[in-house]
C-alpha cells in the first residue's frame, strides 16, 4: 500500500484502525491544525500520546474498564520501536474504539508495514491559505500584492507560529496590508533574523550574516544560544554528509523542517565534509572564550563568523 497525501486520506474512506503517519511539519502545527481534522473524520472525542511502551500499558487498563457509553478516542504511538509497536497493534482488538497512528522513528524494515495505510502529513499551502483567508475575513482586512504569497514563505521557511501571523494581523483591522508592512513587522522578529543569520552563513555570506547577527544582539539575543544554533545546524550537514539523512535529526530524534533541509542540503555548496572537523573546534572556542573572558558581543560576532566563513581567519585560542 503506496504513501498517501493527508488530504487525500481525509476525504477519502477510512481504511482501518491502523496507519502509519509520517510528519513533516512542527509538532505545534500539526496538533493545533491536523490533529482536529483527524478527530472530525474519526468522530472521535479525545486524543492521547504514547511514548514509551509503558504508557500504553497504563492506558491499556483504563480502556479494560467497562463502560456504558465509551468514546472513540485516537492514539499516537510516537517513536516507539517496530516490536513495541507491534505488540500494541496486537492488543487494539480488545479495544474497538481506539484508532491507532504510528509516527515512526526511522526507516520501517518489518515487510508487513507495507499492508497498513501510510499517511503523510506535510505543509499544505492550501492549508496555510484557508488559515490567512479566515483571518482577514473575520478582521475585515484586504492584502494587498504580494502579501499573502509573504506570509505563506513565513510560515513554511521560518516556522511561524499562528500566534505570530495573527499578531501581526490585528493591527490592521478594517484596513488593507501591504507587502512592505510584513517586511518592516517581521523584519524585527527574532526567529527570522536568527534564520536568515544562519542562512547567510550557510551561504558563506560573511557580510550579511554579520548584519543579521548585529540585529540579533542588539536585541538582546544571547550569544551561548547563537553558538548552539549553529552548533545544531553544521551537525545536521555533517549528518547528511556522514549518513545521507535528510528528514530527521538522528542526534535529538526529531523531525527536521523542509525547508530548513533544504537550505541544509544548499550548505553543500559552500561547506564540505573536510570544513566540519574545523567548524566544531570554532564553536568549542567560541564556547570557551563566553565560559572565560568578558568581550563585546559585536566582537564576537566578527570573530565567530569569520571563525567560519574564512578558514584563514580561525578564533583564537
Amino acid at each position: 500500500m503506496g504513501k498517501q497525501r493527508f488530504e487525500d486520506w481525509l476525504s477519502g474512506n477510512l481504511g482501518g484502525r491502523f496507519f502509519i503517519l509520517e510528519r513533516r511539519v512542527n509538532q505545534a502545527r500539526f496538533e493545533n491544525w491536523y490533529v482536529p481534522e483527524i478527530l472530525r473524520k474519526l468522530g472521535a472525542s479525545r486524543v492521547f500520546w504514547v511514548r514509551k511502551l509503558k504508557e500504553w500499558e497504563e492506558r491499556a487498563k483504563e480502556f479494560s474498564s467497562p463502560s456504558l457509553f465509551p468514546e472513540r478516542e485516537v492514539c499516537f504511538l510516537d517513536h516507539l520501536d517496530e516490536g513495541e509497536v507491534l505488540h500494541v497493534f496486537r492488543e487494539a482488538s480488545r479495544y474497538p474504539e481506539v484508532y491507532f497512528f504510528f509516527l515512526p522513528g526511522s526507516d520501517l524494515k518489518g515487510a508487513g508495514w507495507s499492508r497498513i495505510p501510510w499517511i503523510v502529513v506535510e505543509e499544505s499551502r492550501e492549508v496555510l491559505q484557508h488559515f490567512l483567508q479566515g483571518e482577514a475575513a473575520r478582521l475585515g482586512l484586504s492584502f494587498g500584492k504580494g502579501v499573502e504569497e509573504s506570509l505563506l514563505r513565513l510560515f513554511e521557511e521560518y516556522e511561524l507560529q499562528e500566534t505570530e501571523i495573527v499578531s501581526f494581523l490585528e493591527g490592521f483591522r478594517g484596513r488593507r496590508v501591504q507587502r512592505e508592512d510584513v517586511e518592516a513587522f517581521f523584519e524585527k522578529n527574532e526567529k527570522v533574523l536568527l534564520f536568515r543569520f544562519l542562512d547567510f552563513l550557510g551561504e558563506k555570506n560573511t557580510s550579511l550574516a554579520l548584519q543579521y547577527a548585529y540585529r540579533l544582539v542588539g536585541q538582546g539575543f544571547p550569544l551561548p544560544l547563537l553558538v548552539t544554533h549553529l552548533a545544531r545546524r553544521f551537525r545536521l550537514l555533517a549528518q547528511v554528509f556522514e549518513k545521507g539523512e535528510t528528514q530527521r535529526d538522528l542526534w535529538q530524534g526529531k523531525e527536521v523542517n523542509p525547508f530548513e533541509m533544504k537550505k541544509i542540503q544548499k550548505m553543500k555548496d559552500a561547506f564540505g565534509p573536510t570544513d566540519i572537523p574545523r567548524i566544531f573546534a570554532t564553536l568549542r572556542m567560541a564556547d570557551r572564550l563566553l565560559k572565560t573572558q568578558s568581550i563585546d558581543p559585536r566582537l564576537f560576532c566578527v570573530l565567530l563568523v569569520t571563525g567560519i566563513t574564512q578558514p584563514e581567519k580561525p578564533l583564537p585560542g
